[in-house]
């Protein structure tokens, strides 16, 4: 209640001295000689703020338990600046702004009502009942100790069951702290015995946390009688502490500074796209204004990806007598430090003397998960870009190697940054118009749906070939897309030389993700066959991207003819893995079964928040073993699904114009390359979410330009253009969620409070 009594002047005194600025500001036009009916519509908002958070915060310690806490800093600082901020602005002729201010104020209003009386609603108890719970009175299970009457210690996986309940309590509130702060997530579900069922425990609630000072509200609902009431705690990697469990009649109150934060800015960013026709405003490139939007969103997309960095990361000491097998990449470079391309490792007889050690079942324990064996010497399979381009900088320049987690960010966030630039490069080349809200928009959607957030977030041996060969990807897209718009002569080799290069190092961290390359092809060729330009010159701009490309491409063969005999053989039919990769092989028969799970598989609920996962849907009719795990279809996100639908609007009238041939040829290539990068996977690999990456570029492409031709006149299609900004704002949202479900995820580690707060302020009811 202190904030509803302290905040409001404190914003009237503030609103009082930018009246008086404005009023030495501007002239006697802007209407400054009404200071004395602003100041009485100053004071009277000034009361109503006081009475209305007054009584709210008397209602929340009335009505509910814990409701002293009343209204917060941000809710009582945020509010009384719109309602004060709406006052002002009638005392300019500035219509819009006047209209905007004045529904801001009621959205703000609304919001804070609706937090302490809505979103807060289950809070309310006729009875306050809040004991806490004593362990005496508590079955510890086999695994758990008392520490105090309060405290529980619980080192491993345990159910803890408790009979005395007070009478009319509804609600568990356990705080918990997992061993150092925070743990892998684990499992908390409260099971139920009562009058329906008396002699079978029933789980009510399920929540999954990082047990970082958790409180965890735990309802029940009992049928007559409550008989007994169980904790159980499953998958647990760290002992946890249970400091009280609290038994109550309803939920404490808690006022949610971030439900409250996010209504208000998608309020007010709804309304001021509205009130200002931001939705109409084309993008322009030359305007300043633009730029800045734009560059602003690249650095919060920057941001994101600097998010997922995991914390508290130290390199690690080499001094070549190290073997860091859970690093492919750090092996690698070991075996280059000894001039020689197979791993310093011991190998076990036992292989030698198998009949197919490449069979799971015969070789059983033996060998080293995950890496290639061949010819009595151990190997790594993986793409040798990421040690050349960052391992071995990083080791000359420190002296150590780095984690798989540094170098997995590094690539994510310089990945972020070019493909931003590529999508700026992609609107220029292909002469797209799109409208400035639905380009800002891409930008983080697209960070989403091309999986740098996911592959970020799952930092494993697996994951960091996928997202180098994205980064180099995006850079050599942007420079190609770039040396196709700039018209300096000098500067055009020299990006094409760079695009070579990093196709190049693209091929040399995942050749499928290079593949996306291929729509670059349509425009090198207008270069070759664009006769106003002298043929020497253009036999070197082509010679400028072909080098790098076949200086890289000569390279990796003689890289894999020295481990393996074969220039086209990079190893992976020789990895011990779950089974014996020489008997994938191309069949037209899987392409039925690639399109399901590559572009149809849907994501599966889950008991717990987020509720939705990418679970595994394998079918059963392959005729044949495939490797098949969790994963989701691209058109399941709304969307490229949304943007797919939209290609007849992508593809447009057929002309003769350069332009619109050149669009059709990238269209044409990113569903055609899509569809054969869907079946090469799941023919040679399977499917698993890190592969479906490998078309995502291509597929968020396609969307991307049926959206923004879709979408260009607005008051035509204003229904398209809504469902363009909702598939976009869903699929981000539904990226983000999935995140939480990598129980080793970065976001986890760096945030590992973030899925209770999230969890909380989303599901209001419970």
């Amino acid at each position: 209640m202190l904030w509803s009594i302290i905040i409001p002047p404190i914003i009237f005194f503030i609103s009082l001295s930018i009246m008086n600025i404005c009023d030495k500001k501007f002239n006697d036009k802007k209407k400054k000689d009404a200071s004395k009916t602003t100041m009485k519509n100053l004071g009277f908002a000034l009361g109503c703020l006081i009475c209305g958070m007054t009584l709210l915060s008397a209602v929340a310690s009335a009505g509910m338990i814990d409701g002293n806490s009343g209204i917060s800093l941000l809710g009582a600082a945020l509010t009384s600046a719109a309602v004060f901020g709406a006052v002002l602005a009638k005392r300019y002729e500035a219509p819009r702004i006047k209209s905007f201010l004045k529904k801001s104020a009621i959205c703000a209003v609304a919001i804070l009502a609706a937090e302490v009386l809505i979103f807060n609603g289950k809070s309310f108890t006729s009875e306050k009942i809040d004991e806490t719970l004593s362990t005496s009175s508590i079955d510890l299970g086999a695994t758990a100790t008392a520490i105090t009457d309060k405290e529980i210690s619980v080192p491993s996986d345990t159910d803890i069951k408790m009979h005395s309940i007070p009478e009319g309590a509804k609600v568990l509130l356990v705080n918990l702290d997992a061993e150092g702060g925070s743990s892998s997530p684990f499992d908390v579900k409260l099971l139920m015995t009562d009058e329906n069922f008396s002699t079978m425990d029933i789980v009510v609630q399920h929540k999954r946390t990082c047990g970082r000072k958790s409180n965890l509200s735990l309802c029940f609902e009992p049928y007559g009688k409550l008989d007994t009431l169980t904790l159980s705690l499953t998958g647990m990697t760290k002992p946890v502490t249970i400091h009280s469990i609290r038994a109550l009649s309803a939920i404490p109150y808690s006022f949610s500074d971030l439900r409250f934060f996010l209504l208000y800015v998608i309020f007010i960013g709804c309304l001021a796209i509205k009130s200002f026709r931001f939705y109409a405003v084309d993008y322009d490139r030359k305007k300043r204004s633009h730029l800045i939007a734009v560059t602003a969103v690249i650095v919060l997309c920057t941001v994101s990806g600097l998010c997922l960095r995991v914390p508290d990361q130290k390199a690690r000491p080499y001094t070549g007598s190290e073997q860091y097998l859970d690093d492919p990449a750090a092996m690698t470079l070991d075996a280059f430090e000894k001039d020689q391309v197979y791993l310093d490792v011991n190998v076990d007889p036992a292989l030698e003397e198998m009949a197919n050690p490449y069979d799971s079942g015969v070789r059983g324990g033996v060998g080293y998960w995950d890496y290639a064996y061949y010819n009595g010497k151990f190997y790594s399979y993986f793409g040798v870009a990421p040690v050349l381009t960052f391992y071995y900088p990083y080791y000359k320049l420190t002296g150590k190697l780095p984690t798989p987690a540094m170098s997995n960010n590094f690539y994510t966030v310089i990945g972020i940054i070019f493909m931003c630039l590529t999508i700026l490069a992609a609107v220029k080349l292909l002469d797209l118009k799109p409208k400035l809200l639905l380009l800002l928009l891409m930008l983080p959607t697209a960070t989403a749906t091309m999986g740098f957030w996911t592959l970020g977030n799952e930092v494993d041996r697996y994951t960091l070939p996928t997202v180098s060969g994205l980064c180099f990807l995006m850079i050599s897209l942007y420079t190609g897309m770039t040396a196709c718009n700039i018209t300096k002569k000098k500067i055009k080799p020299v990006l094409l030389l760079a695009s070579g290069t990093a196709l190049a190092l693209s091929v040399a961290s995942r050749p499928t993700v290079a593949l996306c390359g291929a729509v670059l092809v349509p425009f090198f060729i207008g270069i070759l066959l664009d006769k106003k330009e002298k043929l020497a010159y253009r036999l070197g701009l082509a010679a400028s991207f072909v080098a790098p490309l076949i200086a890289g491409a000569a390279l990796i063969m003689k890289y894999n003819v020295a481990r393996f005999g074969s220039p086209l053989e990079f190893g992976a039919v020789y990895q011990l893995t779950v089974s014996d990769i020489h008997a994938n092989t191309i069949r037209l028969s899987n392409l039925p079964s690639a399109i399901y799970h590559y572009f149809l598989q849907a994501p599966k609920s889950k008991t717990s928040f987020p509720f939705f996962e990418t679970g595994f849907n394998g079918l059963e009719n392959y005729g044949s073993y495939v490797y098949t795990v969790v994963g989701f279809g691209a058109l399941t996100l709304p969307v490229i699904l949304f943007g797919t639908l939209l290609q007849p609007q992508a593809y447009g009238p057929k002309s003769k114009e350069i332009k619109d041939r050149y669009r059709r040829w990238f269209l044409t290539i990113c569903f055609g390359m899509s569809v054969l990068l869907a079946w090469a996977d799941f023919c040679l690999g399977g499917f698993i979410t890190h592969y479906v990456f490998d078309l995502m570029p291509l597929m968020t492409f396609a969307a991307m330009i049926g959206i923004f031709r879709g979408c260009t006149d607005t008051s035509a299609h204003k229904s398209r253009y809504v469902l363009s900004g909702v598939s976009m704002a869903v699929t981000m949202v539904f990226i983000f969620g999935q995140l939480f479900n990598w129980g080793e995820g970065t976001i986890m580690k760096r945030f590992p409070r973030l899925i209770d707060i999230l969890e909380d302020a989303v599901i209001f009811w419970k």
